[in-house]
């Protein structure tokens, strides 16, 4: 067994674990998840270069390094999704900061309400 083999399963592990801490992280600190994107993101490269450079003499390491590899490109595909989505449920679930003010019931006068609308024709 060779000395490379375990910094290169490390490695393999590392790289998309880094984007597994973004969806377990994000929802408490958006900025601990992007610091994990930025991490994953530099650990893929890296696995890149040498499961490119291990190719030529240990085919099964780098094709097993491509396979992590491609796993973390395709994370970087879904989770911009994966953070929309977040935003949106987030906005949903907070109150509308404008009705706040009042308890966020909308007062309207008697007259407002008693006023036929304008397209309203049969009054």
């Amino acid at each position: 067994m060779k000395k490379t083999l375990m910094p290169f399963v490390a490695l393999s592990l590392a790289a998309p674990s880094a984007f597994l801490f973004v969806y377990w992280t994000y929802a408490w600190n958006e900025s601990v998840a992007m610091a994990s994107l930025a991490v994953g993101v530099l650990l893929a490269v890296s696995l890149l270069a040498w499961s490119c450079l291990s190719l030529y003499r240990r085919q099964s390491r780098g094709f097993i390094g491509l396979v992590a590899c491609g796993y973390c490109f395709w994370q970087l595909l879904v989770i911009p999704g994966f953070i929309h989505a977040m935003k949106l449920r987030r906005d949903q679930q907070r109150p509308n900061q404008a009705g706040a003010v009042d308890g966020g019931i909308p007062v309207l006068s008697h007259a407002e309400r008693a006023r036929p609308a304008a397209t309203d024709s049969h009054r």
